[in-house]
């Protein structure tokens, strides 16, 4: 009687365990809880993403100020300033027309502007644009982030534009279409020419390591698409001495780029309608740049097939071999050019969606390539935490409820094994007993 009471007794508190454990995970998954995790998830993903940009910014600054410590340091050294130079100075220079050729070297100063950009970038980061952040009283890290991207692609493409500006004014295929291929293979450059190239070739190889170290945009795969075939054009046209025709295309790109950071950087500080007025002006300026120029500057490119003659060109100084035409390369330029124009044109449809918006008055101007996308990415990764969290918790449940239940049959095991040697301790006496009377 005894051993069925401690049995009943032992199955009462497992089930009273089992209840405690069931609904303390109920009350967990309940509407109030599972929104409280929510929130605090939510928080905590934001703050590791904080720190692991913060972490990743000076990780840059550290590493690249690093190695162009060590390029400047090795100039100084005679063994090994003739390579060292390499990174810095442009070499293959005719000092007596003070013009500059390309030449296999260049690739070193590609190098030195990716590491010198990405140097640039990620001290203004930390030290000029996310201070100016907070002192405007932007919040949360979307709104940081965004006003920083922003503010560094303004500053960025404003340099490059003014610089290339500077140079096509002073060139002599200014306002021509004709000149940007009279007079080919267009060999000889300006040094400040060649500079600009590779400089502006360096910032789209840097661009395409920001774009994936960074927070993910929607239009991410069509960012990157762009920045490969324009880095395709760039070499391209550098190496096939086109560098006229891409140096008017990547003004046409800088030139749009600058309006469309003005007003995002607008929109971020508030000032919706001073964002509509400049918005509208950058949506009329993207057309005609980008699809009317453009197209126009490609026609050219299409045209020129047909009077650039198909032979090899020579120095007249040296006679060395400069360059053979080759109709395959020009027509392989001219698909990039037009594979560059449908993404284009892919943009210029989330513009027009944009303008459908502020004249109905639901929204203002913004971004739709990066709207709600960080917003989407941080609920995922709650959504994913919190899914974890309740998975964790029936995990737990079936985890202390399989514990139990193996207690209670090794316990129920070892009790009717005891019976039994009881049993049979009783029987045995019981048989000694006998044995003794008789």
């Amino acid at each position: 009687m005894s051993a069925k009471t401690s049995t009943s007794l032992k199955t009462s508190a497992i089930d009273s365990s089992e209840s405690a454990l069931k609904q303390r995970t109920l009350a967990s998954s309940s509407p109030s809880s599972s929104k409280h995790q929510s929130q605090h998830a939510k928080t905590t993903v934001k703050a590791k993403k904080q720190d692991s940009s913060r972490a990743l910014h000076l990780i840059e600054l550290r590493l690249t100020s690093l190695i162009i410590g060590i390029i400047v340091a090795l100039n100084y050294i005679p063994a090994t300033q003739p390579w060292a130079s390499k990174f810095i100075f442009s070499t293959n220079n005719d000092p007596t027309t003070n013009t500059t050729r390309i030449s296999r070297y260049d690739a070193f100063i590609v190098v030195f502007a990716i590491v010198g950009l990405t140097f640039i970038r990620a001290f203004l980061v930390e030290f000029g644009l996310k201070p100016l952040a907070i002192l405007l009283n932007f919040k949360t890290r979307k709104s940081i982030f965004r006003f920083i991207e922003q503010s560094w692609a303004f500053i960025y493409y404003l340099s490059t534009f003014t610089f290339g500006m500077y140079l096509y004014y002073h060139s002599d295929y200014f306002l021509s279409a004709t000149d940007l291929w009279k007079g080919w293979p267009h060999y000889k450059l300006p040094l400040a020419m060649k500079y600009y190239y590779l400089i502006q070739l360096g910032g789209w190889f840097q661009q395409i390591y920001v774009i994936h170290v960074e927070d993910r945009r929607k239009d991410h795969y069509q960012m990157f698409a762009h920045h490969i075939i324009t880095c395709f054009l760039v070499i391209g046209s550098y190496n096939f001495h086109y560098t006229r025709v891409g140096h008017v295309f990547q003004l046409i790109m800088d030139e749009g780029d600058v309006h469309l950071a003005t007003a995002k950087i607008l929109n971020y500080l508030g000032l919706n309608t001073l964002c509509d007025i400049t918005f509208v002006f950058f949506t009329i300026n993207w057309f005609m740049t980008r699809h009317v120029l453009y197209n126009y500057v490609v026609w050219s490119a299409i045209k020129a097939v047909g009077y650039l003659p198909e032979k090899c060109f020579y120095d007249d100084a040296s006679g060395e071999l400069v360059k053979c035409f080759n109709a395959n390369m020009h027509w392989f330029l001219v698909i990039l050019l037009c594979f560059l124009q449908i993404i284009t044109m892919a943009w210029f449809y989330m513009i027009i969606r944009i303008i459908v918006r502020v004249v109905r008055g639901t929204a203002s101007a913004q971004d739709t390539r990066s709207d709600d996308e960080e917003d989407e990415e941080d609920e995922a990764e709650v959504q994913k935490k919190t899914n974890w969290n309740e998975l964790n918790q029936k995990r737990k449940w079936v985890m202390h409820r399989w514990m139990l239940t193996l207690r209670c049959k090794k316990y129920i095991h070892i009790h009717t094994k005891v019976n039994h040697l009881l049993i049979d301790i009783e029987l045995l006496v019981d048989q000694i007993w006998r044995s003794c009377l008789l």
